[in-house]
């Protein structure tokens, strides 16, 4: 291609570039980093920021071993618990598409809504948490006999979760760590605080209390499990409760522009989404016509540039 052309089509790149940016609504948008507690999900769990939620995306699937998988799975590991009433359910672990939104700034809840069936919170291993019942105000009495060595086990629907302590990161991190969250935002720690077993007359109504706490170190209210029913929460949330859903949100990208979604890296991890109204925020006031006269200018002036470089070009050229 003539050396002049290509300068002049790259100055004219360089110039619509330079005209959107200008642009209501095209500014490239600043993640916002997860709050404090979120750092300690897994590789395998998605998390980021999107407006006032924390999304978490989640297959479901434990990072540790499991009666409950196909013994094909270099996952299954037959049962060697201390249980001697044990007794494998029909159902095995299928791999979901979960995805919680959390508040990330939780706030106690005017009216306390009482925690549904199914998934009330997740682990910081992707594996969902459910409250005290085994079915409409049935206590877990018998369903306790099918929780494996790790006191998980799945559901009709192959999504494998915890009742109770799970002893797979409560082994691994220490029962006082920090085990998952609610879909109130709110945290979950383990059966000790401080070195002492946490009772259900530690707690309140919702099974939790206010303390500082390792990742809160101002206080926060946080829910505890504990060894006797409900096990993880009360009556119902303390705090006002977000959703869970069965279909994923739009992947995030590393640079992405004004969107609100964000979606999970490759691997998983901690992943961050824009925050366009901050990004807007940062930008200098310009109006309408403001914004046009610059992007108008701008063009003009990178043009100018081109043609200049233009002339100097045949300039040399000239014997």
């Amino acid at each position: 291609m003539n050396p002049v052309r290509t300068m002049v089509a790259r100055c004219v790149l360089a110039a619509i570039v330079a005209a959107l940016a200008l642009c209501p609504g095209r500014h490239v948008a600043r993640a916002q980093t997860p709050p404090a507690g979120y750092e300690h999900f897994t590789s395998g769990v998605s998390v980021w920021v999107d407006g006032g939620s924390v999304v978490v995306q989640t297959t479901a699937i434990p990072d540790h071993k499991s009666p409950y998988f196909l013994i094909s799975s270099p996952l299954y590991e037959a049962y060697n618990g201390t249980n001697p009433n044990f007794q494998l359910n029909p159902n095995r672990i299928v791999t979901q598409t979960i995805e919680f939104r959390l508040p990330a700034q939780p706030q106690v809840a005017a009216a306390h809504a009482v925690t549904p069936l199914g998934p009330i919170g997740v682990a910081i291993n992707g594996v969902p948490l459910f409250n005290q019942y085994a079915g409409p105000n049935q206590p877990l009495t018998n369903e306790i006999n099918s929780f494996d060595q790790y006191d998980g086990h799945p559901q009709q629907t192959g999504v494998y979760h915890y009742h109770v302590e799970p002893l797979a990161l409560t082994v691994r991190n220490g029962r006082d760590s920090l085990i998952g969250f609610l879909l109130d935002g709110f945290p979950v720690y383990g059966p000790v605080e401080n070195g002492v077993a946490v009772t259900n007359a530690d707690l309140d109504q919702y099974h939790g209390h206010v303390h500082a706490t390792p990742e809160y170190p101002g206080g926060i209210y946080h829910y505890h499990f504990t060894a006797e029913a409900p096990y993880i929460a009360g009556t119902g949330f303390y705090g006002t409760a977000g959703s869970v859903g069965y279909a994923l949100s739009a992947s995030p990208t590393p640079a992405a522009t004004a969107t609100s979604t964000a979606a999970a890296p490759p691997v998983g991890g901690i992943a961050e989404a824009p925050n366009v109204e901050r990004a807007r925020s940062q930008q200098p006031e310009l109006g309408s016509s403001g914004r046009r006269a610059a992007s108008i200018a701008g063009v003009a002036g990178v043009l100018a540039v081109a043609a200049g470089a233009v002339t100097m070009r045949r300039g040399r050229q000239r014997p």
